[in-house]
């Protein structure tokens, strides 16, 4: 596997291997070539959305082995949400459409380098600093969460990158100029992401894999 993992339901993995988009079961066996070319893939539901080797995004039916294109061509990263694709263009503003390709439209103008979304709001990191975005309000205002280059979030806390790797409580990053987030390493750490499970995943500096308890808690180096 290279590069993208993601887990589906309580059976099977979804991972690329090189230019491929690939699935087998939690014990390795049934691997199955999805698409024989896929660059960001997501799975989401039954579907799995992708760039081709143009760039253009593409939806893939898993039920019916069928590719549709849907005419856009994110500059970066996308994401699907509430039937609708989020995504970053050639200016790094973020975009949305509907699952069909249809309705593109600027939702909010912005220097995003990536972006994430949970529950209501929109996190992205724009100039080296971590804002947060409420999706649901008629004027979108950006609040400045804190400087980072990476992040992964899950209720109220945080992990990210700052010179060093941290956790936080974002209430208390906003709200609270004595509050001192809790340094876990000196050097930035990558694969920053979090499961349903209440758990944080990353790779420490020694690249090996970690996991974090959502409080903070429970640091473990698990390979």
């Amino acid at each position: 596997a290279s590069g993208y993992l993601q887990v589906v339901g309580k059976n099977q993995y979804y991972y690329q291997k090189g230019d491929a988009l690939a699935v087998c079961n939690y014990d390795g066996t049934g691997e199955k070539e999805i698409l024989s070319y896929a660059k960001q893939p997501l799975v989401v539901g039954g579907t799995v959305y992708y760039l081709d080797v143009s760039g253009e995004l593409c939806k893939y039916s898993l039920k019916y082995e069928k590719s549709t294109n849907l005419g856009v061509f994110p500059a970066g990263q996308f994401l699907v949400y509430s039937q609708t694709v989020y995504y970053l263009d050639d200016e790094k503003n973020i975009r949305t459409c509907s699952l069909t390709g249809e309705e593109d439209r600027l939702f909010y103008e912005a220097n995003v380098d990536r972006f994430m979304i949970y529950g209501q709001y929109i996190y992205y990191i724009a100039d080296g600093q971590l804002f947060s975005l409420q999706m649901t309000t008629e004027t979108l205002f950006a609040n400045k969460i804190t400087a980072a280059t990476a992040f992964a979030i899950w209720d109220k806390y945080v992990i990210f990158n700052n010179n060093g790797f941290y956790y936080a409580d974002m209430n208390e990053l906003v709200n609270n100029s004595q509050y001192q987030p809790k340094k876990l390493y000196a050097e930035d750490c990558r694969g920053l992401s979090v499961d349903g499970e209440d758990r944080f995943y990353f790779f420490n500096p020694d690249n090996r894999l970690c996991t974090l308890q959502i409080d903070g808690s429970g640091l473990t180096v698990l390979n």
